[in-house]
């Protein structure tokens, strides 16, 4: 056998999470980890900031953690990068952070190529690819000027395995409709899920509501108390929302990774966005393009405002025909694969480099 095809990939992948920040970012980087190792053999080490939820999450799945102090100034992550970089050498690191700065990003030593994910920052502009699912590029032309790769939009929406089959799924909406899911993110620091049960309590017809949120939710007795009242399904940490989706006529939803989520699975869905600029660009575009609603921020809506807007969701039959259709033609379910093709792509170069480099040596 070849030595080559022995060679092991190595990513450095920096990422946080927690109930405040959310948990999709570490989440991406677990799908990512999974699905570079089917393509070649591959490390990924995960360097965040030691938030529990963040520790146990990545300690549940098998992934190696380099941990920064939560409190950490912008200095010491600097440092604690360049440390990891020295001490694993990768061949390429992640940043999947919002906003980066150059500072940050050029704390990986020279050579290394860098890939960042969802970044406005300034710190893009080291990097030799950019991934952007949940914000858009501002300056695509400038990009390509610099010799910098841009991947964005839904096809890189990097959704769980479970999703890789969804374009082969047919969707038809139910005519009459009273089955609502209710997913605002897996933290929802902000408590956007407590005002959406309170917002449904109100509805003038029976509904059947289910709530998924997350290991990181902290609201979990608030809500247990008024969906007993109400008679909703809370649901905590499935390991899937597809089928969740599917067993739905219509979704409530932040404007993270689940708003893909629910328009791969042709879900018509509400965009009820957590106070992140993106979440709510993002919505208001998928609005525009006719593929969901936007509420637009939820601490800016009351339980009126939500409920009227269920309702005359679950009440349009032709309206959430249309938003089925258009969101189920945005998303594939293939995001992962590419975006995992992508980073071997430009971090399989280094590998094959270093590998040249030492065998000159020998």
């Amino acid at each position: 056998m070849d030595d080559s095809s022995r060679l092991t990939l190595k990513i450095l992948y920096r990422a946080d999470g927690n109930a405040l920040l959310g948990t999709g970012h570490l989440r991406r980087g677990l799908r990512l980890r999974d699905k570079l190792r089917q393509l070649l053999p591959s490390e990924t080490v995960f360097l965040t900031r030691g938030h529990l939820w963040a520790r146990k999450f990545l300690e549940d799945a098998g992934a190696r953690a380099l941990i920064i102090p939560p409190e950490a100034t912008p200095e010491a992550e600097g440092q604690a990068i360049e440390e990891a970089v020295a001490s694993f050498a990768p061949h390429g690191v992640v940043f999947d952070v919002l906003d980066t700065h150059p500072e940050l990003v050029g704390a990986v030593r020279a050579g290394i190529p860098i890939a960042t994910f969802d970044d406005s920052g300034p710190g893009r502009l080291l990097a030799k690819a950019v991934v952007n699912v949940l914000v858009e590029e501002l300056e695509p032309p400038f990009l390509a000027g610099q010799g910098i790769a841009l991947y964005e939009g839904p096809a890189y929406a990097t959704l769980s395995p479970e999703y890789e089959d969804i374009a082969e799924s047919k969707r038809v909406p139910r005519e009459k409709a009273g089955r609502v899911l209710v997913t605002l993110g897996g933290g929802d620091a902000e408590g956007l899920t407590i005002k959406a049960a309170r917002a449904l309590a109100l509805y003038p017809a029976p509904l059947q509501v289910t709530f998924a949120v997350g290991s990181a939710f902290p609201h979990r007795k608030t809500l247990d108390e008024i969906a007993a009242q109400a008679g909703f399904a809370v649901l905590e940490n499935l390991p899937t929302l597809r089928y969740a989706f599917e067993e739905h006529d219509a979704a409530v939803v932040a404007g993270g990774l689940t708003l893909y989520e629910a328009m791969a699975t042709g879900t018509p869905a509400i965009a009820l966005c957590q106070p992140v600029v993106h979440q709510r660009q993002m919505a208001d575009r998928f609005q525009t393009m006719g593929a969901m609603l936007s509420l637009g921020y939820g601490g800016d809506r009351s339980e009126e405002e939500i409920v009227e807007a269920v309702s005359g969701l679950l009440e349009n039959y032709p309206l959430r025909q249309s938003l089925s259709r258009h969101g189920k033609s945005l998303v594939d379910g293939q995001g992962t694969l590419r975006t995992a093709e992508a980073l071997k792509r430009h971090f399989e170069k280094q590998m094959r480099l270093e590998q040249t480099l030492e065998e000159s040596v020998i």
